[in-house]
Order: C-alpha cells, then sequence, then structure tokens
C-alpha cells in the first residue's frame, strides 16, 4: 500500500476529512446520541420508579392484612385469603421456601404451604423468645 500511496493521495483524504469535519456531521451526531443515551436514562429511572411505587403499593397493601397462624381459622380460609398469606410470608417476612404462586394452583397445596410457613414462623418466634431470655438472665449476672 505504501507502494501506491502518493503524496497526492494523501493531501485528497486529508482535504476530504477537513471538509467532513467542517460541515459538522460528526458533531450532530454526538449531539444525538447524547440525546439518545439521556432519552434512554430517563425512561429507565421512570420504570424504577413505577417498580417502586407498585412495590410500596403492595407492601402497604398486605401490611393491613392480619396475619393469621391459628390453624383451624387457616383451615376456613378461601383461596384467595390464603394467597394473601402467603404474598404476606414471602413478601413482609422473607420466608424463602414459601413457593410462588404459579406453583401451588390448588388450594390443598396452598393450605399446606401456608401451614408450613406458619411452623416456621412459629419455631423463628420461639428462636427469638428464648435467646432474649437467655440474653437477659445472662445480663443479671453483671
Amino acid at each position: 500500500m505504501d507502494a501506491k500511496f502518493q503524496a497526492e493521495d494523501h493531501t485528497f483524504i486529508m482535504r476530504t476529512a477537513r471538509k467532513i469535519d467542517a460541515n459538522g456531521s460528526s458533531k450532530t451526531f454526538r449531539k444525538e446520541l447524547i440525546q439518545s443515551q439521556q432519552r434512554l436514562a430517563d425512561n429507565r429511572r421512570e420504570k424504577d420508579q413505577e417498580r417502586q411505587q407498585k412495590a410500596q403499593d403492595k407492601f402497604d397493601k398486605l401490611a393491613t392484612i392480619n396475619v393469621i397462624t391459628d390453624r383451624t381459622k387457616i383451615a376456613s380460609l378461601k383461596c384467595s385469603e390464603l394467597d394473601e398469606q402467603l404474598e404476606i410470608h414471602r413478601c413482609i417476612r422473607h420466608d424463602k421456601d414459601v413457593p410462588i404462586k404459579a406453583r401451588v394452583a390448588q388450594k390443598a397445596k396452598k393450605l399446606e404451604a401456608l401451614l408450613a410457613a406458619v411452623g416456621r414462623y412459629e419455631v423463628y418466634v420461639i428462636h427469638l423468645v428464648f435467646s432474649y431470655w437467655l440474653c437477659s438472665s445472662w445480663l443479671m449476672f453483671f
């Protein structure tokens, strides 16, 4: 390529490059690119806010529902009420072992999952109470 690339070729390429730079096409390209990136960032920020608002609304709705731990009352709940109780254990109490709604389509499976979640919660509460009692009784010696 060096053998065929002459000084006139170099001059021609440099003149063409100067013309392209002078007409401002690269400047408009950069400006359009920045505007596009700004629009994408705004859209992402808007979607994140919508997602956070939706999660907050769900949390507020679940916070108004009374948690039922009585096994006899749980057995008499409707499917929609079982779903709400499972959501409370899944979202508010952060029980990772509660299956998602798609995995428990039948009432019997929902009932079984809710009873298991209530059992885990009772064990957790007993552990907390015992730990508190143990710490408070241990502090009495000092």
